[in-house]
């Protein structure tokens, strides 16, 4: 038996209650009974039914949607190793930098290489700087969408929740209901 024929099976069932007020019945009224019976339980079967698939639906969305979220983590770590050996480079570039800017000074080089290599390392410095706050950028719209698809999830998931429960209780208050309700009609005829 699966887990939708087990909940439909405790709609059926009814309560010794019920079951001792339909035995003391007969004829029509009898008839009318399980027939008023059977409508309830119906009804009660198709509503948790529908909200059975409508869950279902939602647990898909959200296992494609933490799919996708999983995927944009790897591209943020994937985004951080790239940018591991842009900061080694740049401190690279600096000292590169720093060099050309002591052989500026030093006479001992000619002044127009001096020249040249600054400005060379300070190109190849800007340049990097520029993918840097590139791939920081794409890194910050990454952990932004993903903050607010998490934020929506945990909503979605919070009302499914919420919805569950009401469902469960709704449903065993009607049973209790029903039961209370042919409770007194039992003890008329004692």
């Amino acid at each position: 038996m699966d887990a939708l024929s087990a909940k439909m099976a405790l709609f059926h069932l009814g309560t010794p209650v019920e079951h001792a007020y339909y035995r003391k019945m007969s004829g029509p009224e009898l008839g009318n009974a399980l027939m008023l019976n059977q409508a309830q339980s119906n009804s009660l079967v198709v509503e948790t039914y529908k909200r059975w698939v409508e869950s279902e639906s939602n647990c898909r969305r959200f296992e494609r949607e933490i799919a996708s979220l999983k995927n944009e983590d790897n591209i943020r770590s994937k985004t951080k190793q790239e940018l591991s050996p842009l900061r080694s480079q740049v401190d690279r570039l600096k000292e590169q930098v720093s060099k050309a800017n002591e052989v500026t000074k030093s006479s001992q080089a000619s002044p127009a290489a001096a020249h040249e290599a600054r400005d060379k390392a300070l190109q190849d410095l800007e340049d990097l700087k520029l993918k840097f706050g590139n791939l920081e950028k794409k890194l910050s719209d990454v952990e932004r969408r993903s903050k607010a698809e998490l934020k929506e999830m945990k909503t979605s998931y919070d009302q499914l929740l919420a919805d569950h429960y009401c469902l469960i209780s709704s449903t065993f208050i009607k049973l209790n209901l029903r039961g209370l309700a042919t409770e007194p009609s039992s003890h008329i005829g004692r």
